[in-house]
């Protein structure tokens, strides 16, 4: 399925590895280095950093994420999924191209806004998995849920 009406908040930055810094909800900040393909999620995202880390949302509240790409991609087009995780194999919710300012970009980072969400049928509690490719290689994959 295509969602084209999904609007993202997004940065994209060059580079292979990266260390992260983590904001706690406490507000104190620790520098985490954060393997490459996996995508952090929290309630909020400043450049490349993870604010307040979670993997678990209310429904209807902003989901921000940063993905540490695994390589640097071949192809200034990478597809961008969002599965629902049930039943025997995971379901496509959202898929759509995700344009990179370079083939150099490891890192992207973005928010979801819960009136997105909602118009984007994420809007049942459930687990769901994002994930950037190019072709059939994943280049970061990770994890949430939301509830209610």
């Amino acid at each position: 399925m295509r969602f084209a009406g999904l609007t993202l908040v997004v940065l994209v930055l060059a580079g292979c590895g990266s260390a992260a810094t983590v904001k706690s909800h406490k507000g104190s900040s620790t520098t985490t280095r954060v393997p490459a393909g996996v995508i952090q999620f929290g309630a909020g995202a400043s450049k490349f950093n993870v604010q307040r880390p979670t993997s678990s949302f209310k429904l209807g509240k902003r989901i921000a994420w940063v993905a540490h790409l695994s390589r640097k991609s071949p192809s200034l087009t990478l597809t961008w999924q969002i599965l629902r995780e049930r039943g025997p194999g995971p379901s496509a919710v959202v898929s759509s191209s995700y344009p990179l300012a370079s083939k150099k970009d490891t890192l992207i980072s973005g928010s979801m806004s819960g009136s997105q969400l909602v118009n984007d049928h994420l809007n049942k509690p459930g687990s769901y998995a994002m994930r950037f490719l190019v072709g059939t290689r994943i280049l970061a994959h990770g994890s949430f849920k939301t509830v209610r």
